[in-house]
């Protein structure tokens, strides 16, 4: 039944995939008004078009290792790209993958999608920490879509070079050791030339 309430939105081509619904999504979400999407072909454009997330561009990964050293390594794989990252995990692991990701990146973005298109569905968005911190709480039933924020231009580590590391008020010493970390000469050759430059 139709609600006056609720922004439903339906096309051909699904908000944030290949069109501007995400503005759309972003204004309900921001302004706390009900919202609605109807199902594409499968749960991966559905939940990435809820999401709200404005890059438009995505990795489905499916489900990740159920432990050891490969999920860890395959997470901290997915977690360094600076692509939206979609995800199905078990309910009973949907806990542990929030708290992985709150190890790696406590204020990483996330969206979570529940029982899409059936009576339980239910989207909740928020920090990887907040939401780890909601749901130790809650008893967790269902199927479920995780969409990890990629790390976008903003993340992305900040490098210093040569120049800057040369700018620094430091002791020669520790100047020399590192210029001598991101360069191919060594400590000794690096406070020589310091030395000179003085």
């Amino acid at each position: 039944m139709f609600n006056e309430n609720v922004v439903y939105m339906s096309d051909a081509g699904m908000p944030a995939i290949s069109d501007p619904g995400q503005k759309l999504i972003e204004f309900a979400q921001n302004n706390k008004i009900s919202y609605d999407v109807l199902p594409g072909a499968s749960v991966v454009p559905l939940i990435y078009a809820a999401s709200g997330f404005e890059s438009g561009k995505f990795l489905f990964y499916g489900f990740l290792p159920r432990k050891g050293t490969q999920r860890e390594k395959e997470l901290q794989k997915l977690m360094q790209m600076d692509y939206d990252v979609i995800l199905y995990e078990a309910p009973h692991r949907l806990l542990k993958l929030l708290e992985e990701i709150s190890q790696i990146d406590p204020n990483r973005e996330l969206f979570l999608g529940k029982e899409l298109t059936k009576r339980y569905q239910s989207y909740h968005k928020a920090s990887a920490k907040e939401l780890f911190e909601s749901f130790k709480t809650q008893e967790i039933k269902g199927e479920w879509a995780v969409v990890v924020k990629g790390r976008g231009e903003q993340m992305q580590q900040k490098c210093l070079t040569l120049e800057d590391i040369q700018g620094f008020d430091l002791p020669l010493k520790q100047k020399a050791k590192l210029l001598a970390k991101i360069s191919e000469l060594s400590a000794k050759e690096w406070y020589e030339k310091l030395l000179k430059k003085n």
